[in-house]
């Protein structure tokens, strides 16, 4: 085959290009961190990259993962494609090279199962994961990006999902990077019973701190949203029934930072929504010391707050340094997680052999084809009762699986050979499908 030329369907093969927590600063990753409003034209001029036939992005506050299907050798190391996105971001392309790591095929599949499994997450059990996958892979399927082979990917990794959320302990404790944020303030302040807390933001993260914070024992809290409707209607869950919750305007944010003890952000501003100036002049209203916990990507809070007096600032890199015990607690269901990945992994892999080689369904309709020909041909002789004629068909089926079962085996046990395809297709008389 010449450089560059379109390879046949068997020479497809799937591309993962990732910068994740475990791989870099969240300085880096805040980065490249695509806005939703910007996801679908991202992912449009992606998939104009020369040699890549379908795309999809999963972008989350610990990854950014780009899984593509190449159909040139140009695409195939992933330099195009990074390229082409940080172009997109405004980023410079050998920063994202720098801190990227890049899988292909198998590797990329199993990668991808490990992700929505959480054993990849900085939580490990997290649930969040699921759900981010599936709004990456319906954000692929509208824009007309996902390729077949995307699409039978994102559908196995959910079954993944499923799969090691009914058969391991991975799911048993309900634990997520707001839960640790919750975790981390309840460590600095003690009893946050009587702690003034102030949660900045309304999306999922924002209300899964909320749900842990009552959790926790708060007992009073304060809401606030660049739309503060928004803050309203979280405000009035009945999850809150029992604790006294307060909504404040945008406009007053730095009156609830002067009353608040901790104050926990996760909105999808682009640009830090809480400055250094701004903390500073809160503080003169106050002269108790102020713990900021930040879940956003890109941050919140500006990395300076941090510097001022009696104020303290946590991101999540802090967070990373904290959830190792939780993965040694977790040791045992990590294990069985795992196993499943390889299951899961082995039949994803069978199943794309048969798509892109259909001699295996072939030999098996074959087999299906002689068992039910030759009870057509008893069933006229037979004279029993209507027992009887299903014990044959029965019968006739095993005989014909296990023949079929043999002829499978001897093929997959040498799959490169091309001379037992060719032996195959001229004993059942199966003619060559190129």
């Amino acid at each position: 085959m010449d450089e560059g030329q379109i390879p046949n369907q068997e020479s497809l093969h799937l591309l993962c290009i990732g910068v994740d927590h475990h791989h870099s600063p969240l300085a880096v990753r805040e980065r490249l961190s695509v806005p939703g409003a910007l996801m679908e034209d991202v992912l449009g001029n992606c998939r104009q990259v020369a040699g890549i036939a379908g795309v999809s992005i999963l972008s989350t506050c610990n990854r950014l993962e780009i899984y593509a299907e190449t159909c040139a050798r140009e695409a195939e190391d992933g330099s195009l494609l990074i390229n082409r996105f940080g172009e997109e971001l405004g980023v410079d392309p050998q920063l994202i090279k720098q801190h990227a790591f890049i899988h292909h095929d198998q590797a990329a599949v199993q990668h991808l199962f490990r992700v929505i499994s959480s054993l990849e997450s900085m939580v490990v059990g997290e649930y969040q994961i699921v759900h981010q996958v599936k709004m990456a892979y319906e954000a692929a399927r509208h824009q007309g990006s996902c390729s077949p082979i995307l699409d039978r990917l994102f559908q196995h990794a959910l079954i993944v999902a499923k799969d090691v959320r009914n058969h391991t302990g991975i799911g048993a404790h309900k634990v997520s990077v707001a839960s640790v944020g919750v975790d981390l303030a309840r460590h600095i302040h003690g009893d946050l019973a009587p702690a003034r807390l102030l949660v900045i933001g309304a999306g999922e993260m924002a209300e899964l701190a909320t749900v842990h914070l009552i959790t926790a024992g708060v007992r009073h809290l304060t809401l606030i949203n660049r739309t503060h409707e928004r803050a309203m209607d979280l405000a009035r869950h009945d999850r809150f029934r029992h604790i006294t919750v307060e909504t404040c305007r945008w406009a007053d944010l730095s009156n609830a930072l002067a009353e608040s003890d901790i104050v926990i952000t996760s909105t999808a501003a682009n640009l830090p929504i809480i400055t250094r100036d701004a903390v500073r002049q809160a503080r003169r209203r106050s002269l108790n010391p102020l713990v900021f916990i930040d879940l956003a990507v890109p941050r919140d809070i500006e990395v300076a707050v941090g510097d001022l007096n009696d104020v303290y600032r946590y991101d999540l890199d802090h967070l990373d340094r904290m959830v190792a015990a939780n993965r040694e607690l977790r040791s045992e269901d990590i294990a069985q997680v795992e196993s499943r990945i390889e299951q899961q992994l082995r039949d994803f892999m069978q199943r794309q052999a048969l798509v892109r080689n259909p001699l295996p369904s072939r030999i098996s309709e074959w087999f299906q084809a002689l068992s039910e020909e030759e009870f057509l041909r008893l069933e006229r002789r037979l004279s029993g009762s209507e027992q009887d004629r299903h014990e044959v068909r029965y019968g006739l089926q095993r005989l014909a699986a296990k023949f079929r079962h043999r002829c499978l085996r001897w093929l997959q046990d040498d799959p490169q050979n091309p001379q037992r395809a060719a032996l195959l297709r001229e004993l059942l008389g199966l003619e060559d499908e190129n």
